[in-house]
């Protein structure tokens, strides 16, 4: 039977935009795994360089959860998406058998929730003796570190936040332990900040202030 070339050449040309719109990824690598859908949190976003010359994609830490189990990862999305930030959702695939091994499906046109002071990003510290606190807000998510001397972490967790009547209210996910992040127990339960008029902070249950 004769090939017609140019079949063959439409066929390859068809292979390489799905390699390539697929991050040079085999698109097709986990075509007979069992997948499920779910939505995702991205917690820390940059920009990287793409895999072609000129290019720009995102690198996004995302947060998402299956029956009972929560995972955390990192994607890497191609130059459509570096519009995304922290705070924002994405809709996911992953792979039954491993979550871990996902892709992004689409992202949401999010309202973002700001938080007061009408900025996107702000960050509190605490000074103390040997080191110390910071709670860093940005649209949905907070970071709050204890840091110990020579910057030495303490204690990190990260999750969502909201803000009633100024009181900034902390939901954990993740705990930072061992050099990785682990999922928080439910009994984990962090201080209150309450927003000063001077648009500072005071951590609740230590009275300590924020600048």
């Amino acid at each position: 039977m004769k090939i017609n070339p140019w079949a063959f050449g439409i066929l390859f040309f068809v292979l390489a935009v799905a390699f390539m719109l697929n991050n040079f990824e085999i698109p097709f690598a986990s075509l007979f795994k069992e997948t499920k859908k779910a939505d995702a949190l991205i917690v820390n976003s940059k920009i990287v360089l793409g895999k072609l010359p000129q290019t720009k994609n995102l690198s996004v830490d995302i947060l998402f959860k299956t029956q009972d189990t929560l995972y955390f990862t990192n994607l890497t999305l191609n130059n459509s998406y570096t519009d995304l930030s922290i705070g924002d959702s994405i809709a996911i695939e992953y792979q039954v058998d491993n979550p871990l091994k996902c892709k992004i499906e689409r992202a949401y046109g999010n309202v973002k929730n700001k938080f007061p002071f009408h900025k996107e990003h702000q960050i509190f510290t605490y000074i103390k003796s040997n080191g110390f606190k910071e709670l860093e807000l940005t649209e949905k998510v907070f970071k709050f570190t204890d840091y110990g001397e020579y910057k030495k972490i303490l204690t990190k967790y990260i999750g969502h936040y909201q803000i009633k009547n100024d009181t900034i209210k902390l939901k954990p996910l993740l705990e930072f332990k061992n050099n990785s992040y682990e999922a928080v127990s439910e009994k984990v339960k962090l201080s209150e900040f309450l927003i000063t008029y001077d648009e500072k902070v005071w951590e609740i249950n230590t009275k300590q202030k924020y600048d």
